[in-house]
């Protein structure tokens, strides 16, 4: 079920109740792209990290691994799950 059909058939029926759907579609389309756009963000940040850290001529450590590029691959995990949610739950039907 998409958020537009859970909104509808839990609000009463008051005035409106299509302008407050409309209203509160749009703000959560406005929270998922900058929700978005934030962890793109951090997966470039990180790339940039681990990159510089490779450039760098002393030896790979454990926290390359285990903290940057761990980061990295939870990044990547969640920005395919704010996109896979999206595509669920909050576009609409054509």
């Amino acid at each position: 079920m998409k958020r537009k059909e859970f909104l509808l058939s839990s609000l009463k029926k008051e005035e409106n109740v299509e302008a407050t759907i409309a209203m509160i579609v749009e703000k959560d389309r406005k929270a998922f792209k900058r929700a978005k756009r934030d962890v793109a963000d951090k997966i470039e940040e990180l790339e940039e990290k681990i990159e510089e850290r490779l450039r760098a001529d002393t030896p790979i450590d454990a926290s390359v691994v285990t903290s940057m590029y761990a980061s990295l691959l939870d990044a990547r995990k969640n920005l395919k799950a704010f996109k896979s949610f999206e595509a669920e739950y909050l576009t609409e039907e054509n």
